[in-house]
């Protein structure tokens, strides 16, 4: 598939063990063979080349002829055959511009999945190099833990699009014995876990097991509520991510028609966007001023303020207990998010915690889930105790008639028994 690809971006979905990376290696040799060819091979971390990579080329390389025999330079990383081409291997967690340069031919991003800043690479620095190039740019990896990183939610459904995308999974390998196959699956969690999914059968799946919100189901709590929007009481929910995440308003009112909370729209916007245009656009989305409560620094706070957008801090818990609430909300059918939430909807179907869950894992497209963060200030902060409901009029007011005087002068009786 790869060598029909022609000119072209190829994403093999690929289950662990079955030889993506041996495959890759042998076809970035044959490919640096056949021609003079300026050839990237990268992985997410530099430790992979060092403990994976080199060993599969030394392995690969070891009956090859000395006629043809590339010379490996250790500081440049570089493999330099003697027709002139070149195959660097480029640790991208320590060397993230080590894929710049004037020419690429061909390109092979191993794990591509695990990459953090993927997206960065692929529009600002890949792209770029293969303009006026017969390129090949080929992503092979095992799915993500998160459906929201840029190899699945993008690289995957441009490849299927242009019929360059493939899936092999542990069943691909005939060699596999019956019992090991059970093994594997077994030490996995088991076959139809979300682990072995993933790891071996392909599944672009959320890993529950560091799921923000395990509760959240879109199906059940993604619609558009049937209130009238003028016997709500509205405010506005935010976390503020300055020049490192993500900042994100949400528009959220307690219904007591419905007894919910409902999460009516949301504002966005990426990291090191200005204030100045985070203010103007928040004050015409919503030119009535709604009550702002904001999780931002406090010199933020202080210019959101100076341009016209006072904020309050929310109220705030341990982070536990935090997940703990948007946990609850959605496990007791407590809330309702219109569809125009997208980013919020997002976060809590894929958001993931970091590995020792004590925060939120980082993303490109999710950034710090602070959508997620600002809808648990909302779940906290919301004023449930303002009714704008109608007051009904007093003809439609049941209430209990006084009493006469008699009765009430028989009430005031008191009975003391017989003597």
């Amino acid at each position: 598939m790869i060598d029909k690809a022609g000119r072209e971006l190829v994403v093999p979905n690929i289950a662990r063990k079955i030889g993506k990376t041996t495959t890759c290696s042998v076809y970035s040799i044959e490919q640096a063979l056949l021609k003079k060819q300026h050839i990237r091979y990268a992985t997410a971390f530099l430790t992979d080349l060092k403990e994976f990579l080199c060993p599969i080329f030394d392995m690969i390389l070891a009956d090859c002829p000395e006629s043809l025999r590339p010379s490996f330079h250790q500081s440049a990383k570089e493999y330099r055959f003697k027709n002139g081409s070149v195959i660097k291997l480029v640790g991208l967690d320590k060397n993230r511009n080590g894929l710049r340069g004037n020419i690429i031919d061909v390109l092979i991003v191993d794990e591509a999945a695990f990459v953090a800043n993927l997206e960065y690479l692929y529009r600002s620095v890949i792209i770029p190099a293969t303009k006026d190039r017969p390129f090949k740019l080929i992503f092979p990896s095992t799915p993500p833990e998160s459906p929201e990183h840029f190899w699945a939610k993008e690289l995957v459904p441009k490849a299927q699009a242009r019929n360059t995308y493939m899936e092999m999974t542990l069943d691909a390998d005939k060699s596999l014995s019956a019992e090991e196959r059970k093994r594997l699956l077994d030490e996995s969690g088991g076959e139809f876990g979300p682990t072995a999914q993933r790891e071996y059968f392909c599944k672009i799946i959320v890993d529950v097991t560091r799921a923000i919100c395990s509760t959240f189901k879109a199906a059940n709590s993604v619609h558009v509520a049937p209130v009238i929007s003028d016997h709500v009481k509205w405010m506005l929910f935010g976390d503020s991510g300055g020049v490192k995440d993500k900042t994100v308003f949400l528009e959220v009112g307690f219904c007591h028609a419905i007894g919910k909370i409902l999460f009516k729209d949301e504002l966005a916007f990426d990291r090191g966007t200005a204030t100045g245009i985070i203010t103007d656009a928040v004050k015409a989305k919503w030119p009535n001023g709604l009550t702002l409560i904001l999780d931002a620094p406090g010199q933020l706070l202080i210019d959101y303020s100076a341009l016209g957008l006072p904020a309050a801090l929310p109220a705030k818990d341990d982070f536990s207990a935090g997940l703990l609430l948007l946990t609850n909300a959605f496990h007791n059918d407590g809330a309702v998010i219109d569809p125009k939430c997208g980013l919020l909807i997002r976060t809590l179907s894929n958001g993931l915690l970091n590995k020792t869950r004590t925060d939120y894992e980082r993303s490109d497209a999710l950034g710090h889930c602070d959508a997620a963060a600002a809808a648990i200030y909302a779940l906290r902060c919301v004023d449930k105790t303002t009714d704008l409901r109608p007051k009904p009029s007093k003809e439609n007011t049941f209430s209990l008639p006084k009493d006469p005087p008699h009765i009430s002068a028989l009430k005031g009786l008191t009975y003391h028994g017989s003597r």
